[in-house]
């Protein structure tokens, strides 16, 4: 199917802050064009949500900045600041506010960006995202799926069998798609293209654009497995991964449940490395380039804008002509065992 004969997702909308509705009608022009730069609309809330703490922070002391952005200085970023313990918030908090006083520079709303003048926070190594290796990503998953296929008594017992197929589930298609957190939460019943012999997944990408990737077969049955085993009924509109703990089964799965997921799989898997979702991205990034598969092919599959990004993931480049999503790691764990299910 061609992607021009796909029905179209509508893109969400802009974030609001609280400094769109105070200060100068300016100052809240200045802010709702800076929020609209971005696509994402996870992205715009942190923004928002960051901007709108250095100036409530200050309104509380009494000084109004945001009537008077031109008169931000220094001094009163790095006060703000120091409420902050972590080196990683306080760096991404300066990122933050950093951008929103380039635009007005920009714009010349005002003279220079304060945030020139603050030394940035040093950040430790340790921040950097951890990829599993093909064998460790295969033990991982292996767990899950036993976990899933157990059988659970005692209290809450189907509430628990539900979480053990949600988290096989969302990790197996994180670790199939490389896809983002926040995509994949958001991923609707509507965005799964399952016409076999083609599996597709479409969403809305960091940046505002549809993307439309292949997935395997084995990928789009675990999926559908899920969905038939803890869903029961669902509409198009629908999201895909629902909280287990919610009353409903219409409420999205959390990124902070994905954290958690992800995090406690690898403790259970016996796994010695500190992991996040963006493990699972950059897993099959790192493993893609192993087997060979070109550096373009990869990008295309991260979404990527620029190929000097998919280049942090990977160590050397070498020519393949296969699909790279239908060679995600996952895959070979998966049709071994399947293959040894129908021998037994």
């Amino acid at each position: 199917m061609s992607k021009a004969a796909l029905p179209k997702r509508s893109k969400e909308q802009p974030a609001d802050s609280p400094l769109l509705h105070s200060g100068t009608r300016a100052t809240a022009a200045i802010a709702e064009n800076f929020l609209l730069q971005f696509g994402s609309l996870n992205t715009r809330r942190n923004y928002a949500a960051d901007i709108e703490s250095f100036f409530s922070f200050w309104k509380e002391k009494g000084i109004h900045l945001e009537s008077a952005v031109h008169e931000v200085n220094d001094k009163q970023i790095f006060i703000w600041l120091e409420q902050f313990s972590e080196p990683s918030t306080r760096a991404r908090k300066l990122a933050s506010l950093s951008s929103f006083f380039r635009f007005c520079e920009e714009r010349r709303v005002v003279p220079v960006n304060p945030c020139r003048l603050v030394k940035r926070p040093q950040v430790g190594r340790s921040q950097t995202t951890q990829a599993l290796t093909e064998e460790e990503t295969l033990l991982l998953l292996k767990t899950l799926k036993d976990n899933s296929e157990a059988v659970f008594e005692g209290s809450h017992a189907q509430r628990r069998q539900h979480a053990a197929h949600l988290s096989y589930a969302v990790l197996h298609t994180l670790f199939s798609a490389g896809m983002r957190v926040d995509e994949l939460c958001e991923l609707r019943i509507s965005d799964l293209l399952f016409h076999p012999p083609q599996f597709n997944m479409r969403f809305i990408s960091k940046g505002g654009d549809e993307h439309i990737i292949a997935v395997s077969q084995a990928c789009a049955e675990v999926i559908q497995s899920y969905l038939s085993k803890c869903r029961g009924r669902v509409s198009s509109s629908d999201f895909v991964f629902t909280r287990v703990q919610s009353s409903s089964t219409t409420v999205k799965l959390s990124q902070t449940s994905v954290f958690r997921m992800i995090r406690d799989a690898g403790e259970s898997a016996g796994l010695q490395k500190s992991l996040s979702p963006h493990s699972a991205r950059a897993t099959v990034a790192t493993v893609l380039h192993r087997q060979g598969v070109p550096l373009g092919f990869i990008q295309t599959l991260l979404n990527h804008k620029q190929i000097t990004t998919t280049a942090h993931y990977v160590k050397k480049a070498n020519e393949l002509s296969e699909s790279a999503a239908l060679k995600a790691p996952v895959q070979k764990w998966l049709s071994e065992s399947e293959k040894k299910s129908r021998e037994d």
